[in-house]
């Protein structure tokens, strides 16, 4: 897996998103963190 791009947050309250790419199935997963309560959500878009 490799890490595609991280955004840091523009603006407060809004989360820091880091893609990666996974080349068995050619998708890209994200993880967007929130560094206020440094809480977590996983999009696995491969599952939708």
């Amino acid at each position: 897996m490799t890490i595609m791009k991280v955004s840091e947050s523009r603006k407060p309250g809004s989360p820091r998103v880091a893609g990666f790419y996974e080349s068995d199935t050619g998708s890209i997963q994200y993880v967007a963190i929130c560094e206020a309560t440094r809480k977590a959500a996983l999009i696995d878009t491969t599952k939708l």
